[in-house]
């Protein structure tokens, strides 16, 4: 990573497989969406898949 620096300045690149962003609070999806497709973000990455968790409070009985 980072501290594996070499001596001429570069840095070694590791092998990253996925990414996990956690997004607690984002309601619209779409504007992270379009972060990873309209931008060169999009030229290095792949957007596989997005996950929305929906709580609902138990009712009272």
């Amino acid at each position: 990573m980072l501290s594996n620096a070499h001596s001429s300045g570069t840095y070694a690149t590791p092998d990253i497989d996925y990414i996990l962003i956690e997004t607690t609070g984002i309601a619209e999806m779409i504007a992270l969406m379009m972060i990873f497709l309209s931008t060169s973000l999009g030229d290095v990455t792949c957007l596989d898949s997005m996950i929305t968790v929906v709580d609902e409070p138990i009712p009272l009985i």
